[in-house]
């Protein structure tokens, strides 16, 4: 579904990251040059999902839709053979963090702690293999 709205924008010649603000409208921010592909998925608190890095270069980007303020776990697991890094970014595409502080096999993970709105992750394969992992958001 995101993956949809994100190949319709890109041919109206839109590119960055996109909330939407109405039907049929978005307001999109940055640009993000790695296009869309069908493992772009919206997140909620409580969600966790499995997705494929088709490429030892793939990005994956979600948004989040938070409803209650608070503080929420993020959570990366790859493969045994792949190493894994987040970066996020408000809804006006200002980055505000990266993780990678671990090696290839081990979960990446941080704390947000946001009110309600939307904040987006990028999730990038920057290991030697392409492979499968799981992400999560969990309310703490």
């Amino acid at each position: 579904m995101l993956a949809e709205r994100r190949q319709r924008l890109r041919r109206a010649g839109v590119t960055g990251l996109c909330v939407q603000v109405g039907v049929d409208q978005y307001a999109c921010a940055g640009d993000m040059t790695f296009g869309a592909d069908k493992d772009d998925e919206v997140l909620q608190a409580g969600d966790k999902v499995s997705r494929t890095f088709q490429t030892k270069t793939d990005a994956d980007l979600f948004l989040v839709n938070i409803a209650i303020a608070g503080d929420y776990a993020v959570i990366a697991t790859p493969d045994p053979d792949d190493d894994i890094q987040l970066d996020f970014y408000q809804a006006d595409a200002s980055e505000f963090g990266t993780v990678n502080m671990f090696g290839v096999g081990q979960a990446e993970s941080a704390i947000i702690t946001t009110q309600p709105g939307v904040f987006f992750i990028v999730a990038r394969n920057i290991g030697a293999s392409n492979g499968n992992y799981t992400i999560e958001v969990v309310k703490q």
